[in-house]
């Protein structure tokens, strides 16, 4: 065998390792991805189911305003 070739060779196993590797560490955050994607989503369907248990904003003492909310001036006399 030709030294060339033996580099060849060597070279090859090598760039295929390293391929493989890149290909495996995109496999695993996509992984992650999807299955935290999935997670906040369970999450939010309890949240929802939640919230819609909860009593009305009336029935703590407190309807709706007449007028709209503003701010005051800061600052102007």
């Amino acid at each position: 065998m030709r030294p060339t070739d033996l580099m060849a060779r060597t070279g090859s196993r090598m760039a295929g390792a390293g391929i493989d590797f890149q290909a495996e560490i995109a496999r695993r955050s996509r992984h992650a991805a999807t299955t935290s994607a999935r997670a906040l989503a369970v999450r939010a369907r309890r949240l929802a189911v939640r919230a819609r248990r909860l009593p009305p904003v009336s029935a703590f003492g407190r309807g709706h305003a007449d007028r709209a909310t503003t701010r005051d001036a800061v600052g102007i006399p």
